[in-house]
């Protein structure tokens, strides 16, 4: 190709590129949004390995309980719209959650041989967003989308974009049952559940409580799929794949080990993913309400573990920490259109 033909081919991609540019209709939405949320958490601790432990197996479980934990936020979306009815979509929602006692967590130990010795439970609560310096408890997502046209009033939407979360948890109130040699009368490890394992509070000593905290930082990439059934109501579904997620979580246990906090640093790469399905319901020619449920994965995944200490400093703690989370969510939406 001559460049007499690639400056002519330049300017038609340039003029067809403006055209297209100036001819397409550009429109905000803005509103606010409600969820409900249940999920659950596990923490994990694995063996060290040594003294012919298996590090593959598990020594400690934390499972840390949402129910009905609701948030509130706004949602954003701007369209960019052409002639051929296919737009441009760029959407980015805020949320914070409440405080609440959202319900319970449990806390077990196993000794190398597969007996679980330690089962303690407590009341979970979280954070207020705005407690103790800094924001808690709240999550961002904004994601990039072309959507498509198809026949019978069909469109799909492929999308990529980014989500973060910040999680904070206290357990308190705790009761238990400790079957370790270090609280039998006899020296002996029991089950947590045979009549010789100790009972806290016991009136000397009660159980402290934990504090908890996950951070979450992801990509995601995903395909949505919805029907126009009548003029002013359609129906949604879609799916995401999470290429990679990076989770940052640690534990305080308080009481005797109040001096350093255990860091799990949790690399995702394709086992996260999500389905959801909704209805989008416009209530007049600016006003439009969605209503939508979604599940969400994330596998259980294995990461080093990290002593960091109050005075300064970290190190290894000589064994893997794990995380997984399985949510269940509820999300309506208002929103209006400029």
């Amino acid at each position: 190709m001559n460049r007499t033909s690639e400056k002519y081919f330049t300017k038609l991609l340039l003029f067809f590129l403006t055209a297209n540019l100036f001819a397409a209709e550009f429109s905000l939405s803005i509103g606010p949004r409600y969820s409900f949320r249940n999920s659950t958490t596990e923490e994990i601790l694995y063996f060290s390995g040594t003294f012919n432990t298996d590090k593959n197996k598990v020594c400690s479980l934390l499972e840390w309980n949402e129910k009905a934990v609701m948030s509130a936020g706004i949602g954003t979306q701007g369209q960019l719209r052409t002639d051929s009815g296919n737009c441009f979509i760029f959407s980015a929602d805020f949320d914070f959650t409440f405080p609440y006692n959202s319900s319970w967590m449990s806390d077990s130990d196993w000794t190398s041989s597969g007996v679980k010795f330690n089962y303690s439970k407590f009341d979970c609560t979280l954070d207020s967003p705005f407690s103790g310096g800094g924001i808690k408890n709240f999550s961002a997502e904004t994601y990039f989308a072309y959507k498509v046209k198809l026949p019978w009033s069909a469109e799909i939407q492929p999308r990529f974009g980014f989500r973060y979360s910040s999680v904070h948890y206290k357990a308190r109130n705790g009761y238990g049952w400790y079957g370790s040699s270090k609280w039998t009368t006899d020296g002996y490890t029991y089950p947590w559940n045979s009549p010789w394992s100790h009972y806290f509070p016991d009136g000397k000593y009660h159980l402290a409580g934990i504090n908890y905290y996950v951070r979450k930082t992801a990509v995601f990439t995903g395909l949505e799929l919805s029907k126009k059934l009548k003029s002013s109501f359609s129906v949604f579904a879609g799916a995401d794949l999470y290429p990679f997620t990076f989770v940052l979580a640690a534990d305080r246990h308080l009481g005797s080990r109040d001096y350093y906090e255990t860091c799990d640093y949790i690399y995702n790469v394709c086992r996260s993913y999500d389905f959801y399905a909704g209805i989008k319901t416009e209530l007049s020619s600016r006003i439009t309400l969605n209503l939508n449920l979604a599940y969400y994965v994330f596998e259980t995944t294995r990461g080093k573990q990290l002593l960091e200490f109050d005075e300064g400093g970290t190190e290894r703690s000589g064994q893997d920490g794990g995380f997984s989370n399985k949510t269940w969510c509820f999300t309506s939406s208002l929103s209006y259109r400029f």
